[in-house]
């Protein structure tokens, strides 16, 4: 047996580990330093977007000012404390603070996560239907101009696709160039954790709008060969971020009412069973929702009888 160096092993090590090998347990030792030398930020850059690694060392930062402690001494307590009046961004906060201490789990300066398990529940605002947009508001979108000429093709592509066929934002940036049959002018949505797979028909006018892209737009942008159909500006995969942000920019349109890629889709539901009054199944099959009640939320409560019902119980004109 041959051993380059010396290295202090326990005994219950030395019967089990065949030291012929030496390259491995070498190995095994660098990444220990290497965990030992890496700084919270190149823990993030491993794991996140430059954008979110520069959000959470924001937040981190704000935490540790306030603890105003030695890390390795923060108690699930000292947390609690600084989140018991926090409204701002309380989640963003908790997540960010979460992965500070996986950090210091990671390089050994801890050995008991203080808040690993911790969650904030916040209340959802209530759901309005009557806030949502008609077919004509949403279809006045695809006429807005583009700030990016060489994204014009595109952006008019991804909202087609969340106006006419109901995408959520997971279904436009997983979309492949072969999920498209344009001999029968078919998209095929594939499934989700959220969402059923399902096919649905494209109207002549997407089948124009999607070809402009695929024939122009989308040549000059795939210069790393990205299977993925929908890229950004810089050839990459299109994030969920990046499409949210393309949306935000229609907000001037109506700026009274939330306006992003899951306000369309319920937009969509809607008037799919509000105003075409298509049974709930095909309304179900369309949207990939797994439960009718997912559909039943979208009704409106404006049935004559129960209007009269209600002013003749309330009238508005009594005190």
């Amino acid at each position: 047996m041959h051993l380059v160096g010396t290295i202090n092993v326990p005994t219950s090590c030395i019967k089990t580990y065949n030291f012929t090998q030496q390259k491995p347990f070498y190995k095994f030792y660098v990444r220990i330093a290497k965990r030992k030398k890496m700084t919270f930020q190149d823990f993030l850059r491993e794991r996140y977007t430059d954008g979110t690694v520069k959000t959470y060392m924001y937040h981190v930062d704000d935490f540790l000012f306030f603890q105003q402690k030695d890390p390795s001494k923060i108690s699930n307590f000292d947390v609690l404390l600084y989140f018991r009046d926090l409204t701002v961004f309380p989640k963003t906060k908790l997540c960010a603070v979460q992965r500070f201490f996986d950090y210091m789990m990671f390089t050994n300066q801890i050995s008991k996560h203080p808040c690993s398990s911790l969650k904030i529940l916040t209340k959802s605002p209530p759901f309005l239907p009557q806030r949502l947009f008609t077919r004509k508001e949403l279809e006045t979108l695809l006429n807005r101009p583009n700030r990016y000429t060489l994204l014009e093709f595109r952006n008019k592509a991804i909202l087609s696709l969340l106006i006419y066929q109901g995408f959520t934002s997971q279904n436009i940036i997983n979309l492949k160039l072969n999920d498209f049959n344009f001999d029968e002018n078919m998209v095929t949505i594939k499934k989700t954790r959220l969402v059923n797979g399902r096919t649905l028909p494209l109207k002549p006018n997407q089948v124009t709008i999607l070809r402009s892209y695929i024939e122009n737009e989308r040549k000059q942008l795939n210069c790393f060969d990205f299977d993925h159909f929908f890229l950004s500006k810089n050839g990459k995969q299109l994030s969920i971020d990046a499409l949210f942000r393309m949306v935000k920019t229609l907000n001037d349109f109506y700026p009274d009412r939330p306006l992003n890629p899951q306000t369309i889709r319920f937009s969509v539901i809607k008037d799919l069973y509000h105003i075409r009054k298509l049974p709930i199944e095909q309304v179900m099959i369309f949207s990939g929702h797994h439960w009718l009640t997912s559909i039943k939320k979208f009704a409106l409560n404006d049935d004559p009888e129960r209007v009269d019902d209600m002013n003749k119980f309330f009238p508005i004109n009594k005190m």
